[in-house]
């Protein structure tokens, strides 16, 4: 499978793991990701050529690749990511079968410091973007009455539902950029519209779900890219209410709801690679320029819960 994310970054993947919004039957351009699956002799007939600079991961200078191995329940979970940060060369990660399963069908959120694969890969694409003078931001984007709302708020405070509901009672009036993430380059935002989750019966570790791609879910207009007129905030509360914060204030819960969600440091095999490369700090300063250029506007914090959350954004869009 192709996918060609806005001309920015063209992946060829093996797995069917990233946003299908984005696929594609055409390869123009260099790739710039290659996902696959190998058997486990591929990893270990090289092992023994690699220095270990973490408990089980290893890395050789001369072919630029770094292997990580772990044991679950006496089965092992192989990976390995080369050339991440090689203009010449597409990155490469590859996993064995186990390490797929594992983190694809089993894990839902990170567990210490292994993170479920979909989570994983997005950090790899977050890094390659950061090559291409791009960034991600977590927010939910859509435009409402010709106004362009970016929707900001940590995990499971209801981006998504909220812009589903809106999607259904203003089709007419809506269009859809992203319900989860948005990606910052050239001065606007790009939507990375991931498929949709619906979750079925189950624990909130282990349960039945089904993705669905926007396109199959939305009853609006999809765009790729717009620049925002509002950056609202949502937090929950009986006690209903809403204020207004400076485009200081605004950047600054934007910078803490976007590292909250892309912890590179804190996921085993990309803290590694942070080791080897160094690319933690210049990604933040990054981050912090494109932000401030593309996203520094006065914020708004809505403070309650779904039918006043509507309420409130349809104000602002008159």
């Amino acid at each position: 499978m192709i996918y060609n994310i806005h001309n920015i970054l063209l992946i060829k993947s093996e797995l069917d793991l990233f946003p299908s919004s984005f696929k594609t039957k055409n390869v123009n351009g260099k790739l710039d990701l290659i996902v696959s699956l190998k058997p486990n002799s591929y990893f270990e007939m090289q092992l023994q050529y690699y220095d270990e600079i973490m408990p089980g991961i290893y890395y050789l200078k001369e072919e630029d690749q770094m292997i990580s191995v772990i044991s679950i329940f006496g089965y092992k979970l192989l990976l390995s990511v080369q050339n991440l940060l090689r203009a010449d060369h597409p990155t490469l990660v590859t996993m064995n079968n186990n390490y797929k399963l594992f983190t694809r069908k089993l894990l839902r959120v990170p567990l210490s410091s292994i993170f479920p694969l979909e989570h994983f890969l997005k950090l790899i694409v977050g890094t390659i973007l950061h090559q291409k003078k791009a960034t991600f931001v977590f927010c939910a984007g859509f435009s409402l009455r010709s106004k362009n709302f970016l929707i900001a708020s940590f995990g499971s405070m209801g981006k998504t539902t909220l812009t589903l509901e809106i999607d259904k009672l203003e089709t007419n009036d809506f269009k859809y950029l992203s319900d989860d993430t948005c990606i910052i380059f050239d001065g606007k935002v790009w939507g990375y519209p991931q498929d949709i989750r619906v979750r079925g019966k189950g624990f909130k570790f282990f349960h039945l779900e089904k993705f669905h791609p926007p396109s199959s879910v939305i009853n609006s207009e999809l765009i790729s890219s717009f620049n925002p007129d509002h950056i609202v905030f949502l937090e929950h509360s009986e006690k209903y209410k809403k204020y207004s914060i400076s485009d200081r204030v605004s950047v600054g819960k934007l910078h803490s709801v976007t590292n909250k969600i892309f912890p590179y440091g804190f996921e085993r095999n990309l803290a590694a690679l942070d080791y080897l490369y160094g690319f933690s700090v210049k990604h933040t300063n990054q981050t912090n320029i494109l932000i401030n250029e593309c996203l520094s506007l006065p914020g708004t914090v809505i403070i309650g819960s779904g039918n006043y959350y509507i309420e409130q954004l349809k104000s602002m869009a008159e």
